[in-house]
């Protein structure tokens, strides 16, 4: 579904590059203002629209009834895909084997802004996007989950990122929806925790125990279906079930606010 872009009006969180120049800054430009989202008490003010809510679940008794057949064969689906650096936002370093991602460090030149690019949005998409079938990939967060401040001062420097899908529709420009109605499905690591960008607030996941170091995607196209997992143990940490075929090529997404340890798109493991 596409996003108006004088009017992008979304239910859920809105992660936003902001001042990404001030990353580059001293400590003291790193505050609060650099978070990836809305803290907790600043959950009352995100934009909001009328789009229903696609169903979501937590839950294995909510999946299909082949569910154990899939979950055993996932290994089958995986594919082999690579970042897209024409879409990465221009102040985010995408690695030589187009894999990794993380915020630039100082100095490093900027391409040039281009429709494809996201402009707020710290993303990048996929190169390969999916129109049909099944389809599954992993991110390792391996250092993200636990990245800090060095002086330990600041908890919202704690590392921030966001995973999972993204429409081909998803708006480019401008703040950006995170959540099913802008056309993103995905999961963001804040302070080691886990949330799901469900609407009209984020769903934790995991309660205490803290994310993943590496979380599978698992597409299911005509289903609806964006499932995530926790890539050791596969088991299931989050669903969402649109009412049917997602409409659209969909594609691997990636966000990050974190110049200390990069994402990592991977094969998924058997």
């Amino acid at each position: 579904m596409g996003l108006r872009r004088d009017e992008p009006r979304t239910r859920g969180r809105e992660l936003t590059a902001g001042p990404l120049g001030s990353v580059r800054g001293g400590r003291k430009d790193r505050g609060k203002e650099l978070s990836l989202c809305p803290s907790p008490d600043m959950r009352k003010t995100w934009r909001r629209s009328d789009a229903p809510t696609p169903k979501s679940s937590t839950s294995e008794d909510d999946l299909p009834e082949d569910y154990p057949v899939v979950k055993n064969m996932l290994h089958r689906l995986t594919a082999d895909l690579t970042l897209d650096p024409s879409t990465a936002h221009r102040r985010l370093l995408i690695s030589s084997d187009r894999r990794s991602v993380q915020l630039a460090p100082p100095g490093t030149p900027e391409p040039p802004d281009s429709p494809a690019r996201f402009d707020q949005l710290p993303a990048v998409l996929g190169a390969q996007g999916f129109g049909a079938g099944r389809h599954c990939w992993e991110v390792e967060t391996v250092g993200t989950a636990s990245c800090r401040d060095p002086g330990g001062e600041d908890e919202d420097m704690e590392s921030h990122y966001a995973l999972g899908a993204a429409g081909e529709s998803v708006q480019r420009k401008g703040r950006v929806g995170l959540c099913p109605a802008g056309s993103v499905w995905a999961v963001e690591g804040r302070g080691g925790r886990l949330w799901a960008l469900t609407a009209p607030e984020p769903t934790p996941l995991g309660g205490a125990r803290p994310s993943p170091l590496r979380i599978r995607v698992d597409l299911d196209w005509e289903r609806g279906r964006v499932a995530f997992y926790d890539g050791r143990s596969l088991d299931l940490l989050f669903a969402f079930q649109a009412p049917g075929p997602l409409g659209q090529r969909v594609f691997p997404l990636l966000c990050t606010r974190d110049p200390r340890a990069p994402l990592r798109i991977v094969p998924a493991e058997g």
